[in-house]
């Protein structure tokens, strides 16, 4: 499995299971990010059936047809090994563990 390291972002909680991924690198430029709307479809279990995407601005390039994109979970079973599991903090380390009450 290949990575695309520029493709790393911090997701913003936007409105109910919908954030904006705001990423390390700026594609198009400060001014004009290429932020784009992670939209998460739950099943009943509230585990990750699937996210969408769609572009935060209008003025984002059409190459980037966040749109054509649909993500669904890679079972557990058929994960690479060293595969990004879990919470991560904004530089992508893995976010420590809360304890539950």
């Amino acid at each position: 499995m290949n990575r695309t390291p520029g493709m790393v972002a911090v997701l913003e909680h936007w409105q109910q299971d919908t954030f904006v991924a705001r990423w390390r690198q700026a594609f198009m430029s400060d001014e004009a990010p290429a932020d784009a709307y992670v939209t998460f479809a739950l099943n009943p279990d509230g585990s990750i059936e699937r996210l969408t995407m769609a572009p935060v601005s209008p003025a984002i390039d059409f190459s980037f047809d966040y749109q054509d994109l649909l993500f669904s979970p890679v079972p557990a079973s058929q994960r690479p090994e060293g595969a990004l599991t879990g919470p991560r903090d904004a530089r992508g380390h893995r976010a420590a563990a809360t304890p539950s009450r």
